[in-house]
């Protein structure tokens, strides 16, 4: 459950349309020779750390979900009764510009070093799972508000944030390339 920000080593289409027609046709042949596995993810992924069985000295029941990433999926897309509460599609769209320039500026660098994408890869996925932690936390991009009997249950209305163990797993990966 993590969002791809450079997809089988294409340019975001906003970034490729702001380009003039000569650097267009050298992005297309650039994106022609990576390795079509150069992307970074960012979210909660596959090894992300499980909640605990054990939650404030208490045994949880054997039914309770303890999949970090079913967890987030469940508040992202929702499930039966319980509606969806978006976080990580809130989080990068609020950093979409910042997003957005940074994987130019990583475009940039391939052109000139094509080596150093990996590395380009590795700032920009550090960059977006931070600002997507401090998002979380701080709900400056609009959580929905938690229920009341969660609420009362929390002693408070900060909506993902319990545990924080959720919020702590939000990490990024460099898939292919060098870093």
């Amino acid at each position: 459950m993590a969002i791809k920000v450079l997809v089988n080593g294409k340019a975001p289409v906003a970034v490729f349309r702001e380009l003039s027609d000569e650097l267009q046709d050298k992005v297309v042949k650039m994106t022609r020779s990576i390795n079509k596995n150069n992307s970074v993810t960012i979210g909660l992924h596959e090894d992300a750390q499980d909640y605990p069985r054990r939650e404030g000295g208490k045994e949880l029941g054997k039914n309770e979900i303890t999949s970090v990433v079913m967890i987030g999926a469940i508040h992202e897309f929702g499930v039966g009764k319980m509606p969806s509460r978006p976080w990580l599609s809130l989080s990068f769209k609020y950093d979409k510009s910042i997003n957005d320039k940074m994987m130019k500026d990583a475009m940039r660098v391939y052109t000139k070093t094509p080596e150093a994408l990996g590395a380009e890869l590795d700032k920009v996925g550090k960059a977006a799972a931070k600002s997507m932690r401090e998002h979380v936390f701080s709900n400056d991009i609009g959580l929905l508000e938690n229920a009341e009997s969660t609420q009362l249950r929390k002693g408070g209305n900060t909506p993902l944030v319990d545990t924080q163990h959720m919020v702590r797993q939000i990490d990024y990966k460099v898939h292919g390339g060098e870093n």
